[in-house]
């Protein structure tokens, strides 16, 4: 646990790494913000990329390339 983490959170704040709802200290329920922002992320890292953006990184990879003489 980092410095900074330490200054932000209580021990009744965090367990197992999941950040809980400091209104009511002692009880851990999960902060539902929280949890809606990790299942909303759980849900983008299951998104294939576009085969439109992987084509503009290859473009890119290319355009790198040539510029260093590759």
């Amino acid at each position: 646990m980092d410095r900074l983490h330490k200054m932000s959170s209580t021990p009744d704040q965090e367990k197992d790494g999941i950040r809980t709802a400091g209104r009511n200290p002692g009880v851990n329920k999960p902060d539902p913000i929280a949890e809606g922002l990790r299942k909303l992320w759980e849900n983008v890292e299951k998104e294939p990329v576009p085969d439109e953006f992987l084509d503009i990184l290859d473009r890119i990879d290319a355009a790198r390339r040539k510029e260093q003489g590759g």
